[in-house]
């Protein structure tokens, strides 16, 4: 399947500094994870599944990942045969009320409108638990724009149409939920919470 997306470029590149930061962002992902033993984890936005497989490999807990394009969650659904992807929107998930000991979205929320309603979906399908990741600005923006990407927007990913520091992304989630742990994997901020 011939699938171009940005998310696809940035796991798939060969740079050597991307591919460290990377695999430092799913190394402090599955640190959080493990504090939650889940039995079952949703990942609201896996993409084509790259953090499912970190996911899948480092706990045995049932997985379900969701993606809004059609074409990831294939890719997912291929590359991650342990786990079950499906097509469907972050802010209208198919599934009843507390159904996830742990809810992931990881990069999702800085492309959503509305993203508060999101958070809200996001809590509701959890029993406890919630792992959340966005860009920490202004540094995501400025390490684009050193590495000259997007240089029209200055750094800014044409996608993310909200932006948060660490501070104003904690103090957003805390409208829902309470923070346990807040970790910077540079350039994103990642936040172990609880649902209230």
């Amino acid at each position: 399947m011939d699938h171009k997306s940005d998310n696809y470029a940035k796991h798939s590149s060969k740079n050597p500094l991307q591919r460290w930061l990377i695999k430092t962002f799913h190394a402090n992902v599955i640190h959080l994870l493990l504090r939650t033993s889940p039995k079952n984890i949703f990942e609201a936005g896996c993409g084509e599944g790259f953090s499912s497989i970190q996911i899948i490999s480092a706990i045995q807990s049932e997985f379900i990942g969701m993606d809004i394009d059609i074409k990831s969650s294939l890719l997912a659904r291929k590359d991650c045969s342990s786990g079950f992807f499906l097509q469907g929107d972050i802010k209208n998930s198919p599934f009843k009320d507390s159904v996830f000991d742990l809810v992931v979205s990881l990069e999702v929320l800085e492309h959503i409108e509305n993203p508060l309603s999101a958070l809200d979906e996001l809590c509701r399908v959890s029993r406890k638990w919630l792992i959340l990741s966005v860009p920490n600005e202004p540094f995501f923006c400025l390490a684009n724009f050193l590495r000259g990407k997007n240089l029209k927007q200055w750094g800014n990913d044409p996608g993310h149409i909200n932006h948060w520091t660490k501070r104003s992304f904690v103090h957003f989630v805390e409208r829902r939920c309470v923070v346990i742990e807040k970790t910077l994997s540079f350039p994103w901020i990642i936040l172990l919470c609880k649902i209230k």
